[in-house]
């Protein structure tokens, strides 16, 4: 077993820096003195990359390695200080016209950059761009916004048709008119220019309409824009007048990769990116659901990691499709183009589209990763698929192996159990039981009867070690044993006398519970696991209501969470060069990835499995098994 990181501590150095984020340009970075010259300088923290530290300072890579020459040829280095002169060349102004120039938005009551920005057909990161300091604050009611890098006076011009459906003839741009059902991203293709020179070369247009006239640039490669992934486009089987799209991608650099690989230089282009999502979004349903909202969250955290990962200089590719819990649906989408060009394919939560989704992609050479279907078996003869939950049999036998490995420490199991009443563990504790058997480690068994008493445990040798493990899952029957317990822990006199061992719904408790499950040195066996406290979730879940409006649904797992997890993942993974079969192992803000392919299993499944320690400390380890 590998101890991961230490939940409540190990950012505090990070979090004790300045981010570079909170700068609003060099020079209001600080002053040293280096051989006699002044320097602005500023101190690398863990895993900022080029591209994060470039972006918040309003100046290019050229800039940063021309005062760094050392940047270019190693790259990135946490804790590494970087030197500015004080009086060296001025940065370039990254903005056509000063603010006081262009159109303003006063905002209004509960508005978010998300909605402004989509209100005037620009992009979340466009508004950063022309408002400094509008990431890390938000959208206040009555803030002035500036929501266009053209003067507003233009606007005064007297345009007698809307902006965006007949941009002017400008020299170097051909003319095009839309026609029905076209994309930003087909235009672009047939074009042979990059979706982010199209959208630029449009700035005022925010959906496409059969008629509406397009500036096309000069022909380009999506090698032009390496940093830039192309806009994420929702593929609707049943179309309408009106397309819905979800949410444009948001940048949120300050969120970083778990492993430190992230400062390094990514590798040379030669590959894009490209990856396909199909879930059951119900798009256009005047009630669509839980399961439809739930499949929303996953994909705007998704968008949340794919966006924080620009710098790959790999362009990352992004399309959803909405297959809308419908065999036809289904259909519809496996005979669109664009799914056949995906490397990787994020499967429906429907057992029948799952098998025909990756019977489709097998002979094409396509990976299907699996993240709803839990109890789904397909994986273990299909090459292609990869199952990115441990099996339930799977996750009692991790579990119980790795209580061995602490038993075999002088520690005696004590099964826990209400008298005439059945735990709904009782399966798990079954298979405990028959593997304590088999290996010779001796256990007691203990009933009560409403409530654990001091009594019940009177037998118990007070020099000895225990480890209790109830049968029961549910807070209301844990907390029928814990005063008991912890009253017990008191009178013992050995080391670490007493543990408590249990389930993933006890990662959910709180207050009175949770602090006698830390009093009692608790391990609990989870597919997946957040702190509360983790700095980095609460980062993701921050970006996530400032540019969404609203926080993550109330609901364990956090969808939200678990679409950042598959994208960091996915996007660190493919933008490597590498494939799913030979991924590294990732651990993330709640889910990891530890994909293998066991003996006789023609595909692979994702074989990591927490254990999470509530120390006596009152800190939270989170373990790999």
């Amino acid at each position: 077993m590998k101890r991961r990181y230490l939940l409540n501590s190990i950012f505090s150095l990070m979090l004790a820096m300045t981010p570079v984020s909170a700068m609003a340009g060099i020079d209001d970075l600080p002053v040293t003195t280096v051989n006699g010259r002044s320097y602005h300088y500023y101190d690398v923290a863990p895993k900022q990359t080029v591209y994060s530290i470039c972006r918040a300072l309003g100046i290019t890579k050229e800039q940063l390695v021309a005062s760094n020459p050392s940047v270019a040829e190693e790259g990135l280095k946490a804790f590494q200080r970087l030197l500015f002169p004080v009086n060296g060349e001025p940065v370039a102004a990254t903005a056509a016209s000063s603010a006081a120039d262009r159109k303003i938005h006063v905002a209004a009551s509960r508005e978010t950059i998300y909605s402004i920005a989509r209100a005037y057909g620009v992009t979340p990161s466009k508004l950063e761009q022309w408002n400094p300091g509008l990431r890390e604050r938000g959208v206040r009611e009555g803030d002035r916004i500036v929501v266009s890098d053209a003067p507003a006076a233009s606007e005064s011009a007297g345009a007698s048709e809307p902006a965006g459906d007949t941009p002017a003839a400008t020299p170097g741009y051909t003319e095009y008119v839309v026609k029905d059902k076209e994309t930003f991203y087909s235009i672009a293709h047939t074009h042979g220019v990059s979706v982010a020179a199209l959208e630029e070369a449009n700035p005022d247009v925010a959906l496409l309409r059969e008629g509406m006239k397009l500036r096309i640039p000069a022909s380009t490669t999506t090698a032009d824009h390496p940093s830039l992934p192309a806009p994420i486009e929702v593929k609707r089987p049943d179309p309408s007048p009106q397309p819905v799209v979800l949410p444009d991608p948001v940048r949120v650099d300050s969120i970083v990769p778990s492993t430190p690989e992230a400062v390094t230089a990514p590798a040379p282009a030669s590959k894009d990116v490209n990856i396909a999502v199909v879930l059951p979004f119900m798009l256009g349903e005047e009630q669509r659901g839980r399961r439809a909202e739930l499949m929303t969250e996953w994909y705007k955290g998704f968008l949340i990691a794919v966006d924080s990962m620009r710098a790959s200089e790999r362009p990352i590719h992004i399309t959803a499709f909405d297959s809308r819990g419908a065999d036809s649906s289904l259909d519809n989408i496996l005979s669109d183009p664009r799914l056949a060009e995906a490397s990787v394919i994020i499967a429906p939560d429907n057992a029948r589209q799952l098998d025909a989704l990756a019977t489709w992609a097998a002979p094409r050479g396509i990976d299907v990763m699996n993240l709803f279907v839990v109890a789904d078996r397909t994986y273990t003869d299909t090459p292609s698929l990869y199952q990115a939950t441990i099996p339930h049999d799977d996750m009692y036998h991790q579990a119980i192996e790795a209580m061995l490995t602490h038993f075999r420490d002088g520690i005696t199991p004590v099964i826990v159990s209400p008298e005439g009443a059945d735990g709904d563990k009782k399966e798990f504790v079954s298979a405990l039981t028959s593997r304590l058997r088999n290996v010779g480690i001796e256990y007691l068994t203990i009933g009560y009867n409403g409530s654990l008493t001091a009594s019940d445990l009177a037998a118990l040798d007070r020099t000895g070690r225990y480890a209790f493990i109830p049968v029961s899952s549910r807070q209301a029957d844990l907390n029928r044993i814990l005063p008991s317990l912890i009253e017990l822990k008191t009178q013992m006199t050995s080391y670490d006398p007493v543990r408590l061992y249990g389930y993933p719904e006890w990662t959910t408790f709180r207050g009175e519970t949770l602090s006698n499950m830390h009093a009692l040195n608790t391990y609990v066996y989870s597919r997946f696991f957040t702190s509360p406290d983790d700095p980095w979730a609460k980062r993701v879940e921050e970006a996530y209501e400032r540019w969404y409006g609203e926080p993550m649904a109330a609901a364990v797992p956090r969808q939200g969470l678990l679409g950042f997890d598959t994208g960091m993942f996915l996007v660190k993974v493919l933008s490597g060069g590498d494939t799913l079969a030979n991924a590294p192992v990732y651990h993330g803000v709640q889910n990891a990835f530890r994909f293998v392919s066991p003996a006789g299993v023609k595909g692979h499944v994702n074989d990591d499995l927490y254990f999470v320690n509530f120390r006596p400390s009152g800190l939270t380890d989170r373990i790999s098994l």
